[in-house]
């Protein structure tokens, strides 16, 4: 499944705040350089530009599966990544909401299993009760 458009909303929101909260931090370092502070504003503006056009292709080339033995995160365009977690071997799900997140609907989700614990992209809150219920019946019928 693709990932919900809000969910690039709120990529896009994290990233632009960020850019907020560096910009005074950006403004000390050219009086202490001694540089412009246009030059500094430029810089940032560029690499907020950049941020948000790698997140745009990341939001496009995500894909998030769960079928009955596993669910499996792919993202990447040239290089194509692939996370993929048994069911039989998560052994908790743990849901994180921000309130960015709260106000689209959407649910992190960590999932723990054996080998570490894997963070999975906001998802709506259907896919969330379709994981819960995939792993606790899983889980009930072993």
């Amino acid at each position: 499944m693709k990932l919900h458009k809000d969910v690039l909303w709120v990529w896009y929101l994290r990233t632009l705040s960020a850019g907020v909260l560096t910009f005074p931090f950006v403004h000390i370092l050219c009086k202490a350089t001694g540089i412009s502070l246009l030059w500094g504003a430029a810089a940032l503006c560029l690499g907020e530009a950049v941020a948000l056009l790698l997140i745009s292709i990341r939001f496009r080339t995500c894909r998030l599966y769960i079928d009955n033995e596993k669910i499996t995160l792919a993202t990447g365009v040239l290089i194509r990544r692939t996370l993929t977690v048994r069911l039989q071997n998560i052994y908790s799900l743990r849901t994180l909401r921000t309130p960015l997140l709260k106000k689209y609907g959407l649910h992190s989700m960590v999932i723990y299993c054996e080998g570490g614990a894997f963070l999975l992209p906001p998802v709506k809150a259907d896919f969330k009760e379709k994981l819960r219920n995939k792993v606790f019946s899983e889980e009930c019928s072993t």
